[in-house]
């Protein structure tokens, strides 16, 4: 019996032999003011506080990796998949000792949706989230990463941030 090779057949072999971690593509950095919106909790059990909050429609107020350790900024990542199936990922974050376990990883599991921007940021609600250092925000699957972001928390005030948020960095 001679098998044949349709065009099909040959895509869906590419896209099988495409490493995972050409698919997920960084599309920007950066820095959120404080705001009020709450977003949904969602448990997530290897992280510190035992859920992430998913927020809908955020957007950087600034680009930029330095982050100020101040209460209710967040930072993030925008990633982009290529391809036409979701992937299911464990976004980690990776930080100085924190917490009275001196925790320094924390861990989510999403899935990220293809063609599509896929936010992921780290907001500073609780007093003990901000240690100052070397953080990372990194997207692993299939025991790879993907994609691995550092960020400088910082105890010094950052002045532009200071002027885009304005009173907001008040409250």
């Amino acid at each position: 019996m001679r098998h044949r090779l349709t065009f099909a057949g040959f895509l869906a072999l590419l896209a099988c032999a495409t490493p995972v971690a050409a698919q997920v593509r960084l599309a920007e950095t950066g820095i959120v003011c404080p705001a009020a919106e709450e977003g949904q909790l969602i448990a997530a059990l290897g992280t510190l506080a035992g859920f992430i909050r998913r927020i809908d429609d955020m957007g950087f107020d600034m680009p930029g990796r330095v982050v100020p350790a101040v209460s209710g900024v967040a930072f993030g990542i925008r990633t982009e998949l290529k391809g036409d199936w979701p992937l299911d990922v464990r976004m980690v974050t990776r930080h100085p000792p924190m917490g009275a376990d001196g925790m320094t990883e924390q861990v989510h599991e999403v899935t990220l949706l293809p063609n599509v921007s896929n936010l992921r940021v780290y907001r500073f609600d609780f007093d003990y989230e901000m240690v100052p250092g070397e953080w990372t925000l990194a997207v692993e699957a299939e025991g790879a990463t993907l994609l691995s972001v550092d960020f400088e928390v910082t105890d010094a005030p950052d002045p532009r941030l200071a002027d885009i948020c304005g009173h907001l960095l008040q409250s």
